[in-house]
């Protein structure tokens, strides 16, 4: 039998670290489990865990296999709870079940600052709009209570009426993430899910809230350094070209972030994006969903929001025509 040559005084360091950060993952793990099933019903036989403890195994042989749950599994749990505290009745989808706003309502209602955190002043829901005897405009004064809240996102009154599932599932997949990321008390508080975090200062708090530490000194923090000329070059070629292709689609004239300001109610009714995304692909819009999903329907990577359309924002609707042109480029 062959001899098995002896672990290095290295190697042994190595092994070391890597038990350690195993360790300190499942510790991670089982703080971040005991805060967010703590009051679920299901899980209440086996919570708190000891995370210095074998309790995350034995609780996973017990039947508690989070990861197979679905997106939308998981939201109607966390739904359901905020629904059942608030006395009112549980919900099964995100398509019939919620068609009447009141569900909605109830849920909003829950999840509003209190008032209770430093800082936060409390957002009284308006529930007279449960009153409303036309579902559409029902649900025009809930989706108005989840503007107060920074969640009116992906979903128009008709969405919530015709319970279109996907549009309900975004809608309430962006609410949950907003909520339990102020519900732990970060800095600054997150109103715009994208927009809010996208300095990554947001996450490695929510790191620290589950026990998993953060060298901040390594963090970049504000006030950021500029960037350097390479990548402002990079920016303004960008936009120059973006801008060029728009004067070739318009038969040479000139276009600037103000023209794009000028087009106004024609941009913000998304008809043009969505008369653009027809031609690269000719029958592939249904004029009665959004320009921003029918884009990424047909492959272009567009990551602007709808509101950016409707509000006209120079800078965005520009990364629009810019990802819309690059796969027209691919295709032809």
């Amino acid at each position: 039998m062959a001899a098995v040559a002896p672990i290095t005084p290295e190697e042994q360091e190595e092994l070391r670290e890597a038990f350690a950060k195993i360790e300190e993952e499942k510790v991670a793990f089982v703080n971040w489990i005991n805060k967010a099933l703590e009051k679920d019903a299901d899980c209440k036989h086996v919570l708190p865990m000891d995370p210095n403890s074998d309790d995350l195994f034995t609780a996973m042989g017990d039947g508690i296999d989070l990861m197979k749950l679905s997106p939308e599994e998981l939201l109607l749990r966390w739904a359901n709870y905020h629904l059942e505290a608030a006395g009112g009745p549980k919900i099964s989808n995100f398509s019939s079940d919620i068609k009447d706003s009141k569900a909605y309502y109830n849920l909003l209602n829950q999840v509003a600052p209190k008032g209770d955190e430093e800082g936060i002043p409390p957002i009284a829901i308006d529930m007279t709009g449960l009153r409303e005897k036309d579902d559409v405009k029902r649900a025009e004064c809930m989706l108005d209570q989840a503007d107060r809240l920074g969640a009116r996102q992906f979903v128009m009154p008709t969405d919530v009426v015709r319970g279109n599932p996907k549009l309900n599932l975004a809608f309430v997949a962006n609410l949950f993430n907003k909520n339990w990321m102020n519900s732990l008390g970060v800095n600054p508080r997150v109103n715009h899910l994208y927009a809010d975090i996208d300095d990554a200062l947001v996450i490695f708090q929510l790191y620290e809230k589950i026990k998993v530490r953060v060298d901040w000194d390594q963090v970049n923090k504000p006030p950021y350094p500029k960037l350097g000329s390479n990548m402002k070059k990079l920016g303004k070629d960008v936009a120059k070209y973006t801008l060029n292709i728009l004067e070739d689609l318009g038969d040479g004239q000139k276009v600037t972030d103000d023209t794009i300001v000028s087009w106004d109610l024609s941009i913000s009714s998304s008809m043009p994006v969505l008369d653009l995304i027809d031609s690269i692909q000719p029958g592939s819009i249904r004029y009665d969903l959004y320009a921003i999903s029918m884009a990424r329907k047909i492959g272009a990577r567009v990551y602007a929001l709808p509101e950016d359309l409707v509000e006209i924002k120079p800078k965005m609707v520009m990364t629009v025509f810019a990802c819309l042109m690059a796969r027209g480029m691919k295709r032809a």
